[in-house]
């Protein structure tokens, strides 16, 4: 019977400073190693030494392991592991040159199943700093705990990247870099709202860093983002690495990392804002078009709860006109307006979240789980993309009278008004049901979406007026229209023919899009139930990527009622959205059809939609009937 073995090997150095104490303790218990160790920088010298030559004996099973959160301390960070990596000797002929050659040469002398037993013990250990400290107990766990290793541990934790070929990283280094870039930077305390805090410039410093870089990490992980449903206690539920590691990450439960990168929308530092009016520096806008994607999040009941800031700004301007806050800006039409957006989101989820004060906050907390926002199935998809069935949404208005004084308003801080937005629906949230009618080369069939491919009707449906009014190709004639001549405009929406020029000017641009190829462009038609029942026919097409996201799309429609006789109302109303990547929300701006949403007397306000999986309705919509309404109405 073999005998369990048990030795210890404790030494007690002073560091050259004399000040502090380095106690190392070295275990060997049934032929596994463990170590703990307070590390003084000074010693690692002392570290390596008693490490040099250690007294393993490989186990033939492994049982049980568990190990505590500090199962070795011998690194403080991850900024000092190459330092103790190239301090610890090899027993190769050559010294070791970097961390990763070191692991390299190793391998070579360790046997496989020496290998497998480290690597079980490392997948047992709560975190990855443990790992990362459990590498660095002898050699061969250097040479067990190698990038491959963490090329593995990185798909566990992470979606697959995208374009990485795995036969250009046989060793794993790539994925081990961005694993260990990507936990340092998550892990760093990173705030974007700083109002609030005394804070000197030395931390403001560090903070701007840590926000840069947090960014930088966010972006990736919501491009190769991929999600699917998972069937869970009995429903179904979206999941996916990346996706959960950004709902811990902006869900201040005290479960993990917190960083208010949703919770600090409109907060954030000044000049950002500054910036975001400038089209020169449109490319610094990084942070506005990610608080855009994470909308689904943000209005989600269950999470991003803080309280909502800033609504009365987000209110000015998201009933400001189409001359002082357009939805697209460029000569083609080719960016969004991140900030007039991000206004939007936060004005609806002001009425949508805030108890007691929103408009729309009680029937919303009413809704079934399905029925609201969610981030996307898969991975974003570049090109135009046709949309889910089914959506939900919201759009307000104020009367002419509070329109025109908030327009005039324009941010004057003296003019206390309030200003009560209304809504046209009994129900308060209307579904809406969008058919989509595709042409042309790519569309592709899917199983949620009603498809009609009828190139004639397509053609008749949207007609020349439309396209007048809309642009829905803005290929073809890209120069904004001259508004027309009206009575005195206000403070918000300048209209006079020196503005118009000057605002000509900027958007037409001739080198902002020279690099633009046309994309496709696909039709549709729908119905929208709120207090009327409403029918609509538009266009959609893709936008170039914004700040490197794929999946903005620019959709326009029509959208016309019947009254209490059956006929058509004089009530045509003309909308401009974005699609955000996913295809799961859309904002944007309506108006009377009847006046250029550039004049401060024209009627418009802001919309909202999101998909939801299935229709709240008993019944199913006939989309014959819906395309014999649009056909009759266009003719």
């Amino acid at each position: 019977m073999r005998t369990r073995r048990k030795t210890q090997n404790t030494l007690a150095a002073q560091s050259p400073a004399g000040k502090r104490k380095l106690e190392v303790q070295t275990t060997y218990e049934g032929g596994f190693l463990l170590g703990v160790a307070e590390l003084d920088r000074d010693a690692v010298d002392e570290v390596a030494r008693v490490l040099k030559r250690p007294r393993y004996e490989p186990s033939d099973k492994i049982s049980e392991i568990i190990c505590g959160k500090n199962v070795v301390e011998l690194s403080k960070g991850w900024n000092k592991m190459d330092k103790i990596f190239n301090k610890i000797p090899s027993e190769a002929s050559s010294p070791a040159r970097s961390s990763l050659q070191f692991l390299t040469v190793k391998e070579s002398q360790a046997n496989s199943h020496d290998l497998q037993v480290h690597q079980k013990i490392a997948e047992r250990l709560p975190s990855d700093r443990d790992i990362t400290n459990y590498s660095v107990v002898c050699p061969k766990t250097l040479v067990a705990i190698d990038p491959r290793f963490w090329r593995r541990f990185f798909m566990e934790k992470y979606d697959y990247p995208n374009n990485y070929d795995a036969n250009k990283d046989p060793n794993g280094t790539k994925l081990y870099n961005l694993f260990r870039y990507r936990q340092s930077v998550l892990s760093s305390f990173t705030l974007f709202d700083l109002r609030n805090y005394r804070i000197n410039d030395d931390i403001i410093g560090v903070q701007r860093n840590n926000q840069g870089e947090f960014l930088k990490v966010l972006h990736g992980m919501i491009i190769e983002m991929d999600s699917k449903m998972s069937y869970e206690s009995g429903e179904y539920r979206l999941r996916g690495r990346n996706l959960d590691i950004i709902r811990s990450l902006v869900t201040n439960d005290g479960s993990g990392p917190y960083v208010d990168i949703i919770d600090s929308i409109l907060s954030v530092d000044a000049s950002n804002i500054r910036i975001a009016f400038e089209d020169r520096r449109i490319n610094e806008t990084l942070v506005f078009v990610l608080q855009l994607v994470l909308t689904a999040m943000s209005l989600h009941p269950n999470m991003c709860n803080s309280k909502v800031c800033h609504f009365d700004l987000s209110q000015l301007m998201t009933y400001a006109t189409a001359a002082h806050q357009p939805v697209f800006k460029g000569k083609y039409k080719e960016q969004i307006n991140a900030l007039w957006l991000l206004y939007t989101a936060n004005f609806f989820k002001f009425h949508l979240k805030s108890a007691g004060e929103g408009i729309m906050a009680h029937a919303y907390s009413n809704m079934d789980d399905h029925q609201y926002p969610s981030m996307w199935e898969g991975k974003i998809k570049a090109g135009t993309q046709p949309l889910q069935r089914f959506w939900k949404g919201a759009h307000t208005f104020l009367s002419m009278r509070d329109l025109i004084s908030l327009r005039n308003e324009n941010g004057d801080h003296e003019n206390e008004n309030i200003y009560s937005d209304s809504l046209d629906s009994h129900d308060q949230i209307f579904q809406v049901c969008i058919i989509m009618l595709l042409y042309g080369k790519g569309a592709k069939i899917r199983e949620d979406m009603e498809i009609l491919f009828s190139q004639e009707q397509a053609s008749k449906l949207w007609s020349s007026k439309c396209e007048e009014a809309l642009q829905s190709d803005p290929f073809i004639n890209p120069r904004p229209r001259s508004p027309k001549k009206t009575k005195k405009s206000g403070k918000g929406a300048p209209s006079s023919s020196r503005t118009t020029r000057q605002t000509d000017k900027r958007n037409a641009r001739p080198d902002d899009a020279k690099h633009l190829i046309k994309p496709e462009f696909l039709s549709f038609y729908g119905v929208a139930h709120d207090s009327r029942t409403a029918y609509f026919y538009g266009r959609i097409h893709a936008l170039p990527p914004q700040q490197n996201i794929h999946g903005f799309q620019r959709i326009v429609l029509k959208k016309f009622y019947l009254d209490d006789y059956g006929e058509f109302s004089e009530d045509v109303y003309y909308y401009e959205g974005c699609v955000f990547p996913g295809g799961k929300v859309i904002a944007g701006r309506w108006w009377n059809a009847n006046h250029d949403p550039r004049l401060i007397d024209t009627m418009s306000g802001p919309f909202l939609w999101w998909g939801v999986d299935e229709s709240a309705r008993a019944e199913p919509n006939d989309s014959e009937a819906i395309l014999a309404f649009a056909a009759l109405h266009h003719h």
